[in-house]
């Protein structure tokens, strides 16, 4: 099973929904073993970090941190982390 919590701040206008938004994007990740399943994903936690800009409703940009661990077991200690950097283009085609 995954579960994943997300929030998102806006700094610079009321809502999601204006032209020229700026906000900040946090989210985390983890997965819950809930049969005997081999699966490469339920070894896995992840945390983000960025920052997001909304210049109209079709041109938006994102820059986002990811910290990724992950463990050989189920419910080992974690082995590895992985530093991600996402740049991400939106671009809404039908408005």
């Amino acid at each position: 099973m995954r579960l994943k919590a997300e929030a998102c701040v806006v700094f610079n206008r009321q809502n999601f929904f204006q032209d020229k938004m700026v906000c900040a994007i946090l989210d985390y990740e983890g997965f819950i073993v809930v049969e005997q399943v081999h699966k490469r994903f339920v070894n896995r936690l992840r945390a983000r970090l960025g920052i997001g800009y909304r210049l109209n409703y079709k041109n938006r940009f994102e820059l986002i941190y990811a910290l990724q661990s992950s463990r050989i077991e189920t419910h080992g200690a974690l082995i590895s982390n992985d530093n991600v950097l996402q740049v991400r283009y939106k671009m809404f085609l039908n408005p």
